[in-house]
């Protein structure tokens, strides 16, 4: 099964994450004796009878492996459609996010931040409230904040395409973001804001001690979550 996930991520255009999640259903599959030419309902519903994981996972892990036999299918490695697959429902969690108060405070505290990045010798104080500021404004992953270029940023605007879509979306900033964004371009290399000072596991360890600094809990998808809270509060207004 690890060989199908590698040949479906070969042929299209996928995110390392989504990469990472197939394989591992794949090794799942695998360890529970399931190869391609077995394939069929009852199978498949005994290997997710037997997973331990919550609702959410079983329910992603459900939706990978029948990717995975389709994908199967269309190389020629299985032979049986699948017919009669057991559901799993998962219960959807209500978001949880942080108060303006909290978001407030969090972008204040960025300031008082002490000391330099050690690779990149670039402040920390700067890199973490723009980072703050510019995920609660765009709602963007992580992985495509961290990635952002200089040259994304015009007019008060960045253009993005996500990796998960792939599809361009501009994103209004406030005039505070954009000054956060153009501080950070003049102090790093010109090309990137935040790739060039850091990496993504020390920035995720920089912005979880911030948010201790701030008397809050949470975690980089915190920014998108609270956004996100926020615009539909705005609208039910």
């Amino acid at each position: 099964m690890i060989d199908v996930a590698s040949l479906y991520c070969d042929e299209r255009v996928v995110t390392p994450d989504y990469r990472q999640g197939l394989i591992r259903v794949a090794r799942s599959m695998r360890a529970a004796g399931i190869v391609p030419s077995i394939l069929q309902d009852s199978v498949f519903n005994r290997w997710l009878a037997g997973l331990k994981q919550g609702e959410t996972t079983r329910s992603n892990y459900r939706r990978m492996g029948l990717t995975l036999w389709r994908h199967a299918l269309d190389i020629g490695l299985a032979e049986h459609y699948p017919r009669r697959v057991v559901r799993v429902k998962a219960r959807p969690k209500p978001p949880v996010a942080w108060t303006l108060c909290e978001m407030s405070r969090l972008v204040a505290e960025c300031d008082t931040v002490p000391g330099h990045f050690k690779r990149s010798r670039c402040s920390i104080a700067p890199t973490l409230r723009a980072f703050a500021r510019t995920g609660y404004e765009t709602g963007l992953r992580f992985t495509d904040l961290w990635s952002l270029e200089c040259s994304q940023l015009r007019d008060g605007r960045l253009y993005v395409v996500p990796n998960k879509t792939g599809v361009q979306v501009p994103k209004r900033l406030t005039d505070e973001c954009v000054a956060d964004l153009e501080r950070l371009r003049s102090l790093g290399d010109g090309k990137t804001f935040f790739r060039w000072a850091i990496c993504k596991r020390r920035l995720r360890t920089h912005f979880t001690t911030l948010c201790k600094r701030a008397g809050i809990s949470g975690t980089p998808k915190f920014l998108r979550r609270t956004g996100a809270t926020h615009c539909e509060i705005g609208r039910a207004h």
